[in-house]
């Protein structure tokens, strides 16, 4: 078993090897997150710093969207991270090869999920710093415990999401316009830039049926320090669909790499 796990640190360093080769799409697309974030900081100066439908997260919209770019950063480049190394593995023409080693599928795709993590993670750092330096924010100043619950349970939450795409990778190869459109959606939906609040108010119940909702939701309750009904069951909720997704997630997985090895279009993309 740790010989095992001790091979998820192989395919770590393979990954960022890998994503080291593509520098200028990475900071092309680092730089435009940040430019979405100046960009929500500006319309906020606009309309003012501080707004009465933002009181429940401490009123202040600077530090309202750096919660949102924060957590939308761990939670999407989570799972763009596991789609980008699938794709780069079918691209290579090294996936069959891989799945014929010992190494179990389980293992292999956790290495996939600990990758976007990590990459995640970097974009909550960069995002972290430029609140510090650029707008005098320590937006982890209350961070406590629950935060880090919320944290971890929104990213195991990703990488269950992770696996139900990375399977429909595997089958389709080419997602098109799926991934940024379920993008724009969650985006839209959960308090990535602003509240729900200002949604008709027959949107607004379609959040809840959003899974980042409650991560979004729950970084925000719990860097208040104040625990919360709401911020339990932000808790909850992430509990549950960690579950859920990692149960469907796999479920997808099998399904679609047994798909593809039939059609024999798994060694390539």
């Amino acid at each position: 078993m740790l010989s095992e796990l001790g091979k998820i640190g192989i395919f770590l360093r393979r990954d960022f090897a890998m994503l080291s080769t593509y520098k200028f799409a990475f900071v092309t697309n680092t730089l435009s997150k940040f430019f979405i974030f100046f960009w929500m900081v500006l319309i906020g100066k606009i309309f003012g710093q501080t707004s009465s439908i933002l009181s429940p997260y401490g009123g202040n919209f600077i530090s309202f969207v750096l919660v949102g770019a924060i957590g939308w950063s761990l939670l999407w480049n989570t799972i763009d991270a596991m789609i980008f190394s699938v794709r780069n593995e079918m691209l290579m023409g090294t996936i069959e090869a891989i799945f014929l080693t010992p190494t179990s599928k389980v293992i292999i795709m956790l290495a996939y999920g600990i990758f976007g993590f990590v990459f995640g993670m970097i974009s909550v750092i960069s995002f972290f710093l430029v609140g510090l330096f650029a707008f005098d924010i320590n937006i982890f100043a209350a961070a406590n415990l629950y935060t880090l619950a919320i944290f971890i349970l929104s990213c195991t939450t990703a990488t269950g999401i992770g696996l139900i795409l990375c399977g429909l990778t595997f089958w389709q190869k080419y997602l098109g316009q799926f991934v940024p459109f379920l993008q724009g959606i969650a985006v839209f939906f959960s308090e990535v830039y602003f509240p729900t609040a200002v949604l008709p108010s027959y949107l607004q119940p379609l959040s809840q049926i959003v899974p980042f909702y409650y991560s979004i939701k729950g970084i925000r309750l719990s860097l208040l320090g104040i625990p919360t009904t709401e911020l339990t069951q932000c808790i909850l909720v992430l509990f549950i669909l960690t579950i859920v997704f990692f149960m469907i997630g796999f479920f997808t997985l099998d399904k679609c790499i047994a798909k593809a090895k039939r059609d024999g279009t798994l060694s390539f993309y």
